[in-house]
């Protein structure tokens, strides 16, 4: 990877005039050029530009690894090749400003060039702890925006700024990458500015994926007002915090709305959405839940009874919900997914029983299923799964996966090898986190 940076910039820097190479040099960074620059300016053809490359160049190539004693270095660099390129890109789509130990504190608008390489931007990444002038200086040039990945939501007055002034955003990815040392007041930030600016792009929004807390109150309108959704993604900052589900969701919202991703949540704000949704759901998945026991059984019927056309979805179960997912198998009989998530009561492990799963799936399921995860606290034995792939047979090939704290398949190699000789499985994989799960990856796009 870093020889691939390095010949690229190589080239790249073929291009810098001759006033910016000498200003480097009197910088003390050593710039050596092997060759004559290109007659052709290829530059004008780059459409994206990655702050972690340069970091990376400038970190591993040019010798910046000491930002205490070279700072100054890498800033001087940093600006004469984001002159280069705001002089010569003639329409960037992509620009990633994100990168975890580095802000660029460069004005990129003041630079010649600028407005033309960048008043066509399509998609933005960036880090809301960045400076708000950066966001400002932007959003003097950029209304074209259509796309934004925002790392480590916070309410930048100036990010709102930027949000506010584009003329149609579709995508918004808001990601928070919290670490231990996030304190509550980073985490519990009300985003008032930003869920203002968010609220005039409601009604173009495609797709919204967002780490929210108890104070978030533009939530249920973004969700009431967003027509044109079709993804959602939730994620609670702080998982034991309660959350009032009406900040949420109040009102019949998201007509459009295929795919539903919820992470660190209730069951019964799981369902709760669910409910309101209008949209005709297709892909379900609700992942490192708060667990309500007592709930999980409600989930499933929850789904029977509003997504008929269900094609992907995490169940939550105990040994008391058999009866709903027999339910469940016969009425979506669109489903091509499951991923199966055991929980238990108390201190105690109460194994679900997987025997009794699996010759429920032989017995209800459609053909059109042929995607299994199995994740946590189910028991299965020998007999019922070399009977259940028997059976089997006939059907789609399966895609199955096992994961955290559920590995039995890993124990009958032979049985796994026997069956994908014949084409009953197609392939088995085991996960050691429910997140590296493929089947998620799959809901995820």
């Amino acid at each position: 990877m870093i020889e691939k940076y390095k010949s690229l910039f190589k080239i790249i820097l073929l291009y810098l005039p001759e006033k910016s190479r000498n200003f480097l040099i009197n910088q003390d960074i050593k710039i050596i050029l092997t060759k004559e620059k290109p007659l052709f300016n290829y530059i004008i053809y780059i459409k994206s530009i990655k702050l972690s490359h340069i970091y990376i160049f400038a970190n591993k190539i040019l010798g910046f690894d000491n930002i205490e004693e070279t700072g100054y270095q890498l800033f001087a660099f940093e600006q004469e090749l984001f002159k280069l390129f705001m002089n010569n890109c003639s329409s960037l789509n992509y620009l990633d400003m994100f990168y975890s130990t580095h802000h660029l504190k460069h004005q990129l608008q003041n630079f010649p060039g600028a407005e033309n390489c960048l008043s066509r931007l399509y998609e933005l990444r960036c880090n809301a702890r960045n400076d708000q002038s950066f966001f400002y200086g932007l959003a003097q040039i950029c209304d074209s925006i259509n796309k934004f990945i925002i790392e480590d939501l916070i309410d930048n007055p100036g990010l709102a700024r930027l949000i506010k002034v584009q003329k149609k955003i579709q995508v918004v990815d808001f990601d928070h990458q919290s670490d231990e040392d996030d304190d509550e007041k980073f985490l519990q930030d009300d985003l008032k500015r930003i869920g203002t600016a968010l609220k005039f792009h409601a009604i173009n929004l495609r797709e919204l994926s967002l780490d929210f807390c108890s104070k978030n109150s533009f939530i249920s309108y973004i969700l009431e007002n967003s027509i044109n959704l079709q993804k959602l993604a939730l994620s609670k900052n702080i998982p034991n915090e309660i959350i009032n589900e009406n900040i949420i969701i109040r009102n019949p919202c998201c007509p459009k709305l295929h795919t539903l991703l919820l992470y660190f949540v209730s069951i019964s704000l799981a369902i709760k959405i669910i409910e309101k949704v209008q949209g005709n759901l297709c892909k379900i998945g609700i992942y490192f839940v708060t667990y309500d026991i007592e709930n999980s059984g409600n989930f499933i019927k929850t789904i029977y009874q509003n997504c008929l056309n269900i094609e992907y979805v995490t169940i939550i179960m105990k040994n008391s919900d058999f009866d709903e997912l027999e339910n469940l198998l016969i009425k979506c009989h669109h489903l091509k997914g499951i991923i199966f998530e055991s929980i238990y009561e108390g201190e105690d492990i109460n194994m679900v029983d997987g025997n009794k799963l699996l010759n429920l799936l032989i017995k209800k399921s459609s053909n059109n299923l042929f995607k299994l995860g199995f994740y946590f606290n189910w028991k299965f034995d020998y007999n019922t799964l070399d009977s259940f792939f028997s059976n089997w047979k006939g059907r789609k090939s399966l895609l199955l996966e096992t994961g955290e704290k559920n590995n039995f398949l890993l124990n009958y190699p032979g049985l796994i090898k026997k069956y994908e000789s014949i084409g009953v499985i197609k392939s088995y994989k085991h996960q050691d986190e429910l997140w590296n799960s493929v089947y998620i990856k799959t809901v995820l796009d």
